[in-house]
């Protein structure tokens, strides 16, 4: 409250002041409805009280009347064009509202007042990510990073936004990714160590179960470095580590290029599958994989002797087909043995498989096997469009 409204507050008729006083502790314990009814009942006398509007306005958005609270902001807000906390306020309530682009707009006319209101900071960020607009949230993120280091603001919930927001975006330059500068950070602030290593170790069980093993690896390796003597949470990294040792090498493999996504796929399904004796349809999906290498040798033979000599676990997983593509002296083989299992499983499952117009049962495998669309790439652009690589969206 500014001086002059408390002048003007304590100028008021003793049961006014009764009022205001009963509904800022209604406010303070919840009562919602109770902090309205006396502050409107303020209003009504004193309807010029900014402070006491605001106090309104603010019960408005706890109770959910979004509306309610945008009128009486902007109402504020026209009175005072270049109050920052006003212009948050309203951009809070568009927020709520669903209005999201006049949300950041207000949000941004605040901060240009005010970079040291952390809260303005995160409604933006919390109103473009509410709208979809991840990249442009990020970026203030990062702003408000910046600025906060400046002015001493709290960085935590920035930084953890910035962290989790790596996750999905995937970015391929180490030097953007967030978590070593939120680490860096809790280091250089003793007393946010413990918070920061709890939050990396909460997020990490969090993304592992959507299978991002490395991500989930990076956070519980950075939690054990801040927290180095806690052995329960060390403990944890470690069997994590144990249990999902494939899946790590399968995120490392995914990262080489070296090898293409069809092998990295076809890896990955070995892993997946539902572990049924002579199951059909894990049976057709592995033929489809091996099919589409028979098809062509060469170049899937070098990814093969690649993946032999640098991981030769995941070598193993496949090691009988495998052996069988490397060995040259076995390719006439291979060709009639798919030919026959192609005839085999096209007869039994004909709607797994598509066939060009007169296409002929006697040409070779190769040939006769067509994808229905075309085959999108694990780690290129989802075609929907969220900006998200098809391994992380739409491909999951």
């Amino acid at each position: 409250m500014r001086e002059c409204e408390h002048e003007a507050v304590q100028a008021l008729p003793e049961v006014v002041k009764l009022y205001l006083k009963h509904g800022q502790e209604a406010l303070a314990k919840e009562e919602t409805d109770v902090a309205i009814e006396l502050f409107e009942k303020v209003l009504k006398v004193h309807p010029n009280l900014s402070f006491v509007s605001c106090l309104l306005g603010d019960a408005y958005l706890i109770k959910g009347y979004s509306g309610k609270a945008v009128r009486i902001f902007k109402k504020l807000v026209s009175r005072e064009p270049d109050n920052a906390h006003l212009l948050g306020r309203l951009a809070h309530a568009y927020n709520k509202r669903g209005w999201y682009n006049k949300a950041a707009t207000y949000f941004s006319q605040a901060l240009a007042l005010d970079k040291g209101d952390l809260s303005l900071w995160l409604g933006l960020v919390g109103c473009l990510a509410d709208a979809g607009d991840y990249a442009t949230a990020r970026t203030v993120a990062v702003s408000g990073v910046e600025a906060g280091s400046k002015t001493g603001l709290d960085l935590y919930p920035l930084y953890a936004f910035l962290v989790a927001s790596d996750i999905p975006y995937e970015r391929v330059n180490e030097q953007e990714k967030h978590l070593p500068a939120m680490k860096e950070w809790a280091l250089q602030n003793e007393a946010e160590i413990e918070r920061v290593a709890r939050f990396f170790a909460s997020l990490a069980a969090k993304i592992q179960k959507k299978g991002w093993y490395l991500e989930a690896a990076d956070l519980l390796t950075a939690a054990c470095e801040l927290l180095p003597d806690d052995q329960a949470l060390c403990q944890n990294r470690d069997k994590f580590l144990g249990k999902n040792r494939v899946n790590l090498l399968l995120d490392k493999l995914e990262s080489d290029p070296a090898v293409s996504d069809h092998l990295v796929e076809m890896l990955r399904f070995e892993q997946e599958m539902c572990g049924k004796v002579d199951c059909p349809d894990c049976g057709v999906t592995q033929f489809i994989f091996e099919l589409d290498i028979i098809a062509e040798l060469d170049p899937f033979r070098r990814e093969i002797a690649h993946i032999k000599s640098c991981f030769p676990e995941l070598y193993a997983l496949k090691k009988s087909f495998f052996d069988s593509v490397l060995d040259r002296k076995k390719e006439q083989n291979l060709h009639e043995t798919y030919q026959k299992k192609f005839k085999k499983y096209s007869s039994l499952y004909p709607e797994r498989f598509s066939f060009d117009d007169g296409d002929d049962w006697d040409e070779p495998v190769q040939e006769t096997f067509v994808r229905s669309e075309p085959k999108i790439g694990r780690n290129e652009p989802c075609p929907c469009g969220s900006g998200k690589k098809y391994k992380k969206c739409c491909g999951k």
